[in-house]
């Protein structure tokens, strides 16, 4: 279904009208930063001004991207990816969090799956939120077991924890923003969530969570098993 002309108005006014202000504090903090006469203390107020007004901005471009799935106008740009090695390089993203909540990562990715067509910055992301949701869940001195398998046709990536096992709320909203943004306590966990599930159902895949087989729950990306 077509997304109502009037819904992508809105899109657009609210795009523009975040992203603005927004972005013009950080472009004339970044040309006072700029300057080379600054004193320290000067200069680490125009940084913390410039990183927050990064923060600020990424978050107004998820929850936009968050309104626009909802919209059915949620944009891809696939190449030729491959799925093992994007997956490496979320992983690798993720290890100093892992290494602060002294939790090991390891990883079983089936190396033979072929170049698929895909988004790679927005599977990427995706990959990174189902593994931030499961290090939240995982108790220290605990794994995390990553599994990247080719199943019916499909792609299945699968994060196992050994935290509880998740109850039915949770297992049926653990996609779901504000009730991710609840348990995390922060905005950019459940939009981070929430964009993993569009992202992997845009590539005419889907996104659940499950309870693990050995207890924990496991978090598991579906996609195409379709070669670029």
């Amino acid at each position: 279904m077509e997304p109502r002309p009037g819904k992508l108005d809105v899109l657009r006014i609210e795009g523009h009208d975040l992203r603005s202000p927004l972005a013009n504090i950080r472009q004339y903090a970044g040309m006072a930063l700029a300057r080379k006469e600054l004193d320290p203390r000067t200069r680490r107020a125009l940084e913390i001004i410039v990183k927050n007004a990064d923060r600020a901005l990424d978050l107004v471009e998820a929850w936009l991207d968050v309104r626009r799935s909802g919209a059915g106008t949620l944009e891809l740009h696939p190449t030729p990816t491959s799925l093992p090695g994007l997956v490496r390089m979320a992983l690798a993203d993720e290890k100093a969090a892992a290494d602060e909540a002294g939790v090991q990562v390891r990883a079983d990715l089936d190396e033979a799956i072929p170049p698929l067509a895909l988004d790679a910055d927005r599977m990427r992301r995706a990959v990174r939120a189902i593994v931030q949701a499961a290090l939240r869940r995982a108790p220290s001195g605990s794994t995390i077991r990553v599994r990247l398998r080719p199943h019916d046709g499909e792609v299945r990536l699968e994060v196992e924890d050994e935290g509880p096992l998740p109850g039915a709320e949770e297992r049926e909203r653990a996609f779901d923003p504000e009730y991710q943004m609840l348990r995390a306590r922060r905005m950019a966990a459940g939009l981070a969530m929430a964009l993993a599930r569009a992202s992997a159902e845009a590539h005419g895949g889907g996104a659940f969570l499950e309870a693990g087989p050995n207890g924990g729950a496991t978090h598991v990306l579906r996609l195409p098993l379709a070669r670029a």
